[in-house]
């Protein structure tokens, strides 16, 4: 199959909260992560549902490792299956 988009950032680490602010809110440190513009694949044993809810935290290091970024983005699981799921950003 051949990607709709390019690849941002490989094996970033996340976490990933899924279903956030709800009684069924579940917290996954990921640590392969391949993004794009678009969203993100998550390789993990973690089985998310497609349509999940999520919001995606990714703590960058800059300006030659010395500083820390936090970026957080809420998306939806567009695909699981085993070894992954992905999720497509909608909003910063």
């Amino acid at each position: 199959m051949e990607r709709m988009y390019d690849h941002v950032v490989e094996s970033q680490r996340a976490l990933v909260l899924a279903n956030p602010g709800t009684k069924e809110e579940r917290i996954y440190l990921i640590r392969e992560v391949v993004t794009s513009s678009y969203g993100a694949w998550f390789h993990t044993d973690v089985n998310l549902s497609r349509g999940t809810p999520t919001q995606v935290i990714f703590r960058l290091k800059y300006d030659t490792e010395k500083k820390i970024l936090m970026v957080k983005f809420f998306g939806r699981v567009i695909r699981s299956e085993p070894g992954g799921f992905a999720v497509a950003f909608e909003y910063p």
